[in-house]
C-alpha cells in the first residue's frame, strides 16, 4: 500500500486521519489502536456510523457535512462523542482542514482526546454545587441551632436542639465521604475500566444494602452474564440509587425492586421503590444542571448522574403516583 501521509504523522500521540474529499478514510496513524482499540486496517474499514457513540449529538450526516465543508476550503472544529472498539464512549475534538498531498486533494482530520478533560469539568461543576449549596446550608443549620442552645440553656427544648445538631453533623460527614468518593473516581483513567458482569456487581451491592437495612425488602429481577466496561463509579451509582430509595421511603413496609434488562445496545438497571416519590422540581433541577435540595436526595441524585455519565451512560427518573419512584441507570453493553 502506498502511503500518502508523511511518516512524521506516525509518531504523533493524537489520531490523524486522511479523508478523501467524499469522506472516505484513506489513511490513519497508529494512534487509532492506542486510543480507540482499532488497528489501522480496522479503522479504515469502519464507516462514520461505526464510530459514533450511541447517544452522540452529532450524527453521520453532520460529520459528512463537516468533511465536505473542509474539502471546500473551510476549516472545521467540533467536539464529537465516538466509541472505542469495545463500545466504550470517548470524547474527542476533531479539527478538519484541506490539504494537498502527492498532487491529490484531501481532508486532514486530527482527533484530540477530551475524555479526561470532560470528566474533570463535570467533577468541578458538581463539587462547586456541593460546596455552595449543601455544605453552606448545613453549616447554617448548625450555627442557628447552636445560637438557640446558647439562649435556651435552661429550656426543656435543649435536648431536641442538641439532637438536630448531631443529625446535621452526621449529614455533613456523609457528604464529605461522598465527595471523597468522587475525588477518587475522577483520578481514574478510562484505561482502568474493566469488562465487568453487571449482574455480579448488582448482587454484591444489594447484599451489602440488605445487611445495612434489614427492615427493607429488596427484590432482584435480573439476568445473568451481561457485560459493561466500568470502574468503581458503577458501584457508587448503584449504592446511592438504592440508599436514596430506602432513606426517603416512609412506607410501613419499604420495598425496593432492582431489575436489569437490555434495550438495544444498552444495559438498563432500574431501582424502583414504594416511597413518596421524588418531587418533580428536583427532577427538573437535575435535568437543568442544578443540584436539587428540597428532597434531601439532591446530592445523591447528582452523584448517580455524574458517575453514570462518566461511564458513557445516562439516568432517567420517573415518579408514579401512589407507587413511588424508579431510577434507571443506562450504560453501553459490551461483548
Amino acid at each position: 500500500m502506498t502511503h500518502i501521509l508523511p511518516t512524521a504523522f506516525e509518531r504523533l500521540e493524537h489520531i490523524v486521519v486522511l479523508f478523501a474529499e467524499d469522506g472516505t478514510p484513506k489513511e490513519c496513524n497508529p494512534a487509532t489502536e492506542r486510543l480507540l482499540g482499532y488497528s489501522q486496517e480496522q479503522f479504515l474499514r469502519s464507516s462514520l456510523a461505526d464510530l459514533i457513540a450511541p447517544r452522540a449529538e452529532i450524527d453521520e450526516a453532520q460529520v459528512s457535512d463537516y468533511i465536505n465543508s473542509a474539502a471546500g476550503g473551510e476549516n472545521q472544529t467540533f467536539e464529537w462523542q465516538i466509541k472505542r472498539a469495545n463500545g466504550e464512549p470517548r470524547w474527542v475534538q476533531v479539527t478538519l482542514s484541506p490539504i494537498s498531498l502527492n498532487d491529490g486533494q484531501y481532508v486532514l482530520g486530527e482527533f484530540q482526546d477530551l475524555t479526561a478533560y470532560k470528566a474533570r469539568g463535570r467533577r468541578l461543576q458538581l463539587l462547586y454545587r456541593v460546596l455552595r449549596h449543601n455544605l453552606r446550608n448545613d453549616m447554617n443549620v448548625i450555627q442557628g441551632r447552636a445560637d438557640q442552645l446558647q439562649r435556651a440553656v435552661e429550656d426543656e427544648d435543649i435536648e431536641r436542639q442538641a439532637e438536630i445538631i448531631k443529625e446535621t453533623a452526621i449529614e455533613i460527614g456523609e457528604l464529605s465521604d461522598s465527595v471523597a468518593d468522587l475525588e477518587r473516581l475522577v483520578e481514574k483513567d478510562a484505561s482502568e475500566r474493566h469488562r465487568t458482569n453487571a449482574v455480579k456487581i448488582i448482587r454484591t451491592v444489594a447484599a451489602k444494602v440488605e445487611d445495612e437495612y434489614p427492615e427493607v425488602t429488596i427484590e432482584l429481577s435480573i439476568k445473568e452474564e451481561t457485560y459493561i466496561s466500568v470502574d468503581e463509579g458503577f458501584r457508587l451509582a448503584l449504592e446511592h440509587a438504592i440508599a436514596n430509595a430506602i432513606e426517603h421511603n416512609d412506607a410501613d413496609d419499604p420495598h425496593i425492586t432492582i431489575s436489569q434488562d437490555i434495550a438495544g445496545h444498552d444495559v438498563v438497571i432500574r431501582i424502583a421503590d414504594n416511597g413518596p416519590g421524588i418531587p418533580e422540581m428536583e427532577i427538573d433541577a437535575l435535568e437543568n444542571g442544578a443540584t436539587p435540595l428540597q428532597h434531601g436526595s439532591g446530592l445523591g441524585l447528582s452523584i448517580i448522574q455524574w458517575c453514570t455519565r462518566s461511564l458513557g451512560g445516562n439516568i432517567d427518573i420517573a415518579t408514579h403516583e401512589d407507587t413511588g419512584s424508579t431510577v434507571s441507570i443506562q450504560l453501553p453493553k459490551i461483548d
